[in-house]
């Protein structure tokens, strides 16, 4: 009968425990690559989503601003320049929180009126966005 060295049987004992979980291993780091992948695709799918979903919002904003701009600009109170401009200005402002700053410029960029303290802010016409809706752009 053969005899085994001490050493021999050990080293079968390692081989068969290392054949038997290095599959496992490869499956795991495989399977937590796939984990990764998939929270990243997630991820950019939700970040997709809640651009999509502001740029939506922004586009309703900016459709009911020029809604609100044509009513007010036909409105006696804005066109009479009454000296109850800036409480009319409190009251649509209170009622659309949407819009934080609401003015009344004339085309010359004077501010007649605002719902905020502009402080020493009296004209808007190198504003950008003012001198290109002017221009419409």
């Amino acid at each position: 009968m053969k005899h085994f060295a001490p050493g021999s049987f050990l080293r079968t004992i390692y081989f068969i425990i290392t054949a038997a979980a290095l599959p496992a291993l490869v499956i795991a780091i495989l399977t937590g690559a796939q984990r990764q992948h998939d929270a990243v695709h997630r991820s950019e799918e939700q970040a997709r989503d809640v651009v999509l979903t502001a740029a939506r919002m922004q586009n309703t904003v900016t459709a009911s601003s020029r809604m609100i701009l044509a009513s007010m600009a036909k409105m006696d109170v804005v066109r009479s320049r009454r000296a109850n401009l800036p409480d009319f200005l409190d009251r649509l402002g209170f009622s659309h929180p949407a819009y934080a700053d609401l003015f009344v410029v004339d085309a010359a960029g004077s501010i007649i009126a605002s719902n905020i303290d502009l402080g020493d802010v009296s004209h808007v016409l190198d504003w950008r966005y003012f001198s290109g809706s002017l221009r419409r752009e």
